[in-house]
């Protein structure tokens, strides 16, 4: 499929906090939440020795200040996650989109051949079929590994693969980073060179829409890369990424004051359970959050929670394939082949 399944399985869905590098992040709270509580444990003892009635009134200050702060990060976070997850999803849709758009096109010119028995009629569907694939190969080079890898043999190996002629190379070549918009338009071109008025393989019924089909397809193979650049302003992410920090900082500093046992109720000589436990939890929950987007931002770049761009081509080939030449067993189908 192209998207993972969902699942439901603890141990599954827990395994995809590798994604946001469960790991540092476990380091690093479990580091400051120790230290908030070795805060917490001087403060008790330094309560022991002064008294009470200090302590009350700086618990209630400090409180009410952590309190007040807090709505705005936890506001703001929540919205620069939800941003993420839905640019997440758009991916997946703008690829949907250009699938759906090259699978019109082939119903469109399977259906506008005028002598489906033509051996010419018939290469040139092929020939649109290897443009409508070799389109999808340089819309997704910059995604897929095999053709990633390839960097300056991707042509060749796309030769290799029957996608292109050798003088088809020739003239791609020096299109550089618009080789996929140059064979859009070639699909333009023979449309049009093999309608009524030229080589007449074509009804020509279909130059219209193929055209609107095109130019909607080239939308959404723009968006689809679009959406990379598509991400929160830096000075946005940068004030979240201060709101969290602070927010964090005054949990670790206030924390120790605020949940601090007295050393007459606190075991092992002062030390503070519920200020470590507390700020290990509340940066874990921020922080992870803010590791999340990270992860979210380049879902091709890791194993986890990616899209399988692969099988997506490979469903658009095989119905390219049917579409395109599905006039050429009209005859079989009604029943009229053998009949003259």
């Amino acid at each position: 499929m192209e998207i993972e399944e969902p699942y439901s399985s603890r141990f599954v869905l827990y395994r995809y906090f590798r994604a946001v590098h469960i790991r540092t992040l476990l380091l690093q709270t479990i580091g400051w939440s120790l230290i908030g509580g070795s805060l917490s444990t001087f403060t008790c003892m330094y309560h022991h020795k002064k008294g009470p009635a200090w302590m009350d009134t700086y618990q209630g200050l400090l409180g009410d200040l952590l309190g007040d702060f807090k709505w705005l990060p936890t506001f703001m976070l929540g919205g620069h996650l939800a941003f993420y997850v839905q640019r997440w999803r758009q991916f997946i849709i703008a690829a949907w989109s250009v699938e759906g758009r090259l699978k019109d096109l082939g119903i469109i010119i399977g259906s506008d051949v005028k002598n489906s028995d033509d051996p010419a009629s018939r290469s040139l569907m092929f020939k649109f079929y290897r443009y409508m694939v070799l389109s999808m190969a340089l819309q997704y080079k910059a995604i897929l590994p095999q053709l990633r890898d390839a960097g300056p043999n991707l042509l060749p190996k796309l030769e290799g693969r029957g996608l292109l002629l050798p003088k088809e190379m020739q003239v791609l070549e020096p299109q550089t980073t618009r080789m996929r918009d140059a064979v859009l338009s070639w699909i333009a071109i023979e449309v049009k060179n093999n309608g009524p008025t030229k080589t007449g393989l074509l009804f020509g019924n279909c130059e219209i829409s193929v055209m609107e089909k095109l130019t909607a397809l080239r939308a959404e193979m723009m968006f689809f890369h679009g959406n990379n650049f598509y991400p929160q302003p830096n000075i946005w992410a940068a004030f979240i990424r201060c709101l969290v920090d602070a927010y964090c900082t005054l949990v670790i500093l206030i924390y120790p004051i605020t949940k601090v046992v007295p050393l007459t109720e606190a075991d092992y000589y002062g030390f503070q359970p519920l200020v470590v436990w507390s700020i290990y939890s509340m940066t874990i929950c921020f922080w992870g959050a803010l590791a999340m987007t990270k992860a979210l931002s380049h879902p091709f770049k890791g194993r986890w929670d990616t899209f399988n761009i692969d099988a997506l081509i490979a469903g658009t080939e095989q119905t390219l394939f049917t579409s395109l030449r599905a006039s050429f067993d009209s005859s079989v189908r009604r029943g009229t082949m053998g009949s003259e």
